[in-house]
């Protein structure tokens, strides 16, 4: 056992031990003991600022309208007279006119500009509490909310306190992700460090501040030019002395049908933020990540390290199943938990991807920050068309292509395990593009040809990699390989040859013989049966030459056809169109 081998071994250790500890205090933090004693609330007013028409943006801004607990206002602003948001508000003040007012900022003059702080200041003008409130938008507030709040500033010592924030599962796969992310990591890391580490950073969502103490600072012009004005307020807090305080209430936000894109593009956003203010922020979260553990243990593995590997697979696993405690106090069902080894993977991605980004998006603009989020420059956010392949389907698809390869590699290299838990993948992939493809409604022609590419790819690697793996058993089996292998090749190069391009017809018959192939390729490389494989090879033949009847038929090429009768619909639609 080497130095590393064994560092590696205490640093999984302490990578589960840290992630356990983060859970256990998000358990003992958010236990709704209640806001205490109401004593005599100062007046509040409650700061608004809106862009655009978020997510259930009425039933947001009246729900801070209906609380109770504490005398005050709610100040709802924007800076466009034609932002969408306008009208929702003045509906909102309609119904609560004695509580809540309408205040338009104006366009700033300044491009180089918070654009929710330049509503903030205007915002303070016209405010008339000792405390003041702000919340974002697409927040809903539950009826203690205030009382939450107002608590912890009966102590003079504390400036400000704030709520973290949850979000039901919604209906779109991004709000599934998004819902699962604040649940299992948000909130256990948030409130870990708050309560190990005494460490309190203000977070916009719902925060209420001392306004005296905030007017001391100079008010909120002074993060006008800083894109975390939050956290840059927070950060002053504390440099001065004062306490901030979390409490154990807890919000809601909205997220509507939040798609993959916004989901992708929101956690890039956030994640930014915190790697020009806090650069250990995302290197931190991708240590405790599981499918970094993983990678980790699997280089350790081909390092010829003996202790590291099980110890940080271990922790991999250990990470990603206490998560599921969280993840089911938060709403999350069991049956859904699928979605959680999807929210890691895609986090990973996100703490990769962020050291090579350079702008933040948001709200339709691009901003250059420099360090502690300085906006060094602001353009409009005018993104380049996504190529053709830039969907989730297509990059699944994708990735079995370019496995192809990579199986090859391990057939010669002799590595069978590797070569078959990664085939098994390659098989899953072929299942999960269609069924993403028809649930997100990405489903497009050039998308059914990478399939197929992928699928020719795939396929025609077998006898290869049999010869490698398996050469007696090519050798014995030969008809059963070159009748899988040549159902594969042929009606894909007939179809070449009259198209001049690769068919994708999919039908029914070719759709369930490619599983029941690939199960039998699985149990032949497997050394379980080879029966299923030579049975394979007899019911693949039907399909195929029903593909290639429908390439004769068919008098120009289409795709997603999904039997012979269909290609002869089709033959009479086009030459009779």
């Amino acid at each position: 056992m080497t130095i590393l081998d064994l560092l590696l071994a205490f640093a999984a250790l302490a990578l589960a031990l840290l992630c356990a500890a983060g859970v256990v205090a998000e358990l003992l933090h958010f236990r709704r003991r209640g806001p205490g004693p109401p004593g005599a609330p100062p007046r509040v007013s409650i700061l608004k600022p809106c862009k655009g028409e978020d997510p259930d943006l009425y039933e947001n801004l009246s729900s801070w309208a209906r609380l109770e607990g504490a005398p005050g206002e709610v100040l709802i602003g924007f800076a466009d007279p034609a932002d969408p948001a306008a009208e929702i508000a003045r509906r909102v003040a309609g119904e609560h006119p004695d509580r809540v007012r309408v205040i338009c900022a104006g366009l700033p003059a300044d491009p180089i500009v918070n654009p929710k702080v330049h509503i903030l200041r205007a915002l303070q003008r016209e405010a008339t509490g000792e405390v003041l409130l702000v919340s974002d938008s697409n927040v809903r507030a539950p009826p203690d909310a205030l009382l939450q709040l107002l608590a912890p500033l009966a102590d003079p010592r504390t400036a400000a306190s704030y709520a973290l924030f949850v979000s039901p599962p919604g209906a779109t796969l991004g709000a599934r992700l998004e819902s699962a992310l604040f649940s299992t990591v948000v909130l256990p890391a948030i409130a870990g460090a708050y309560r190990l580490f005494g460490s309190a950073n203000l977070i916009g969502k719902a925060m209420a501040v001392r306004r005296s103490v905030l007017q001391s600072l100079g008010g909120w012009a002074r993060y006008a030019t800083v894109l975390v004005e939050d956290g840059c307020l927070g950060h002053d807090l504390r440099r001065q002395g004062h306490r901030i305080a979390l409490v154990d209430g807890l919000v809601e936000v909205r997220l509507g049908k939040m798609t993959l894109r916004q989901l992708w593009d929101h956690e890039l956003r956030w994640m930014m933020l915190h790697r020009v203010r806090k650069p250990l922020v995302p290197l931190g979260m991708a240590l405790w990540n599981p499918w970094f553990l993983a990678i980790a243990a699997a280089v350790a593995h081909a390092a010829g390290l003996a202790t590291a590997p099980p110890a940080l697979l271990a922790a991999a696993v250990f990470n990603g199943a206490i998560k599921l405690v969280p993840f089911l106090r938060r709403g999350g069902r069991l049956s859904g938990a699928w979605v959680l080894p999807l929210m890691e993977a895609l986090m990973l991605a996100v703490e990769v991807a962020v050291w090579w980004q350079r702008e933040v998006r948001w709200r339709g603009q691009r901003f250059r920050l420099g360090r502690g989020s300085r906006i060094l420059s602001v353009r409009p956010d005018a993104p380049a068309p996504r190529p053709w392949w830039w969907t989730v389907p297509n990059l699944v698809t994708l990735s079995r292509l370019f496995l192809a390869p990579v199986l090859l590699v391990l057939a010669y290299a002799g590595e069978s395990r590797i070569f078959l838990a990664l085939f098994c993948v390659s098989l899953l992939t072929d299942v999960a593009d269609g069924e993403l493809a028809r649930r997100l409604g990405q489903a497009s022609e050039k998308g059914a040809r990478l399939d197929s590419w992928a699928d020719f790819a795939t396929y025609t690697t077998v006898p290869l990699c049999a010869y490698w793996l398996k050469p007696a058993l090519l050798r014995d089996e030969a008809l059963s390989f070159w009748l899988i292998a040549g159902s594969m090749v042929v009606p894909k190069l007939y179809g070449f040859a009259k198209f001049r391009k690769l068919t994708g017809y999919h039908t029914r018959g070719a759709v369930i013989s490619a599983y029941i192939v690939g199960t039998a390729t699985v149990l032949m490389f497997a050394d379980v049966s080879i029966w299923p494989f030579r049975i394979a090879a007899l019911l693949v033949l039907p399909p195929k030459l029903e593909e290639m009847a429908i390439t004769t038929v068919l008098p120009r090429q289409v795709t997603m056809v999904r039997s012979l009768r269909r290609a002869l619909e089709l033959r009479r639609e086009i030459l009779q169109g």
